[in-house]
């Protein structure tokens, strides 16, 4: 995580355990490039580090921020 919010353009992230065997992160980021960097920065970590325990790709998938509430991130 904090990697993750070292990155430029971090803005924030969440993280949900969906299921015992899946969990659900969203990331928010200042744009795609950025984002984009990061997912790299992330994947080398979990191979790295939760090899045994990530059985799949993760599924990833990115749009714009369309509503959001709480600390204002459109700064």
């Amino acid at each position: 995580a904090s990697k993750l919010r070292e990155s430029p353009g971090f803005r924030a992230y969440i993280t949900v355990k969906v299921s015992d065997t899946e969990v659900l992160s969203v990331n928010l980021f200042d744009d795609e490039q950025s984002m984009n960097r990061a997912n790299q920065t992330a994947a080398t970590w979990v191979k790295e580090n939760l090899a045994d325990l990530v059985k799949r790709p993760p599924e990833i998938i990115s749009g714009s921020a369309w509503l959001t509430g709480g600390e204002d991130i459109t700064a």
